[in-house]
């Protein structure tokens, strides 16, 4: 009984850390696309304060890998620009633009 309730503990622990490896994983990745693009919007002469209305990372189809980036400027608040990874690089590039009628 004793030695079921070790491999149990065990195999909880297991299970747990590698669940927190991968969303601690997808969080820094998340998070660097975010930075990735406010600093390809800076190089594209875009303000992150004053230009910027809004930027957010959504899930994405596998065109444009897991995530893009979603930002919206407040010039055009009514169009939406995504923003990724090129195919295994880390260059930023834009992926789309949607107008909102």
């Amino acid at each position: 009984m004793r030695k079921g309730m070790i491999s149990l503990a065990i195999f909880a622990i297991v299970i747990f850390s590698t669940i927190g490896y991968y969303s601690l994983q997808a969080y820094q990745e998340k998070n660097n696309l975010l930075t990735d693009t406010l600093e390809y919007l800076e190089e594209n002469g875009y303000d992150r304060t004053t230009d910027v209305e809004e930027i957010t990372i959504v899930q994405s189809n596998e065109a444009m890998g897991e995530h893009a980036a979603m930002v919206r400027l407040k010039e055009e608040p009514h169009t939406k620009y995504f923003y990724a990874y090129k195919k295994d690089s880390k260059e930023i590039y834009q992926v789309n633009k949607i107008t909102d009628d």
